[in-house]
């Protein structure tokens, strides 16, 4: 992942003499902060932000903030860069690294960590991602993830999706999981965005005698499957 890092960020450094990239931000309120089927705001509301920048190279840099309830931590930050490669008409790879940081412990750990990420696009419609995160929420374990997704209008201003993803996260987490996601959203206006979408979690592979790794994520279990949210651009 270093050596990713380093080739990215070279990347970003000649860009940025190429020209000025276009700015996006996003404010988002959201019943819960869900992540891969886990609560990270213990089961309450939160208020989200994201600001990116992107280049017509296709590199891209940008961060993402949430408030959060986890453990200890108050606050999740997820910074990230990559860059996008069209290879037709239709079809793009993106390469991609993040990290995933907390500003305080859970279960007396560090649980921020890095990821990194390749995905294959098809449109606005299909993506498909596999990531890697060689410390997951820093238990010396790397996860392997995998993940599809899927969108499609229903009209102009009505969007549908789904996605389902595998996590093989037992040594980490003592499980493994599958998650995935099916909802609607409805572009009111240009800038903002309503999201209702059904969240779901299967754990499997469960390891015996006790716990292995970060402290079973069980406690951060979604009350309720149905979150809603409402997202504006800025």
């Amino acid at each position: 992942m270093p050596t990713t890092v380093l080739s990215l960020a070279a990347t970003l450094s000649a860009d940025c003499a190429n020209g000025a990239p276009d700015i996006s931000a996003l404010l988002r309120l959201t019943s819960n902060y869900d992540y891969r089927g886990y609560s990270l705001s213990d089961n309450h509301a939160a208020v989200q932000g994201n600001i990116d920048a992107m280049w017509s190279s296709g590199f891209f840099l940008g961060n993402w903030v949430s408030s959060a309830n986890f453990g200890d931590a108050d606050l999740a930050l997820n910074p990230y860069l990559g860059k996008s490669f069209d290879v037709s008409p239709n079809w793009k790879i993106v390469t991609m690294v993040a990290g995933y940081l907390f500003d305080a412990k859970v279960d007396k750990t560090n649980p921020s960590y890095g990821e990194g990420a390749l995905r294959l696009g098809y449109r606005d419609i299909l993506s498909m991602q596999v990531s890697i995160a060689p410390d997951y929420y820093g238990t010396g374990s790397a996860v392997p993830s995998y993940e599809l997704e899927l969108s499609y209008p229903l009209a102009e201003t009505i969007d549908v999706s789904a996605g389902i993803g595998y996590q093989a996260s037992r040594n980490a987490l003592n499980y493994d999981g599958v998650y995935s996601n099916i909802g609607i959203a409805w572009f009111i206006l240009p800038n903002l965005t309503l999201d209702i979408r059904y969240h779901n979690l299967h754990e499997m592979n469960e390891r015996p005698h006790g716990n292995y790794g970060l402290e079973p994520l069980a406690q951060y279990h979604l009350d309720t499957p149905v979150i809603l949210s409402v997202s504006i651009g800025l």
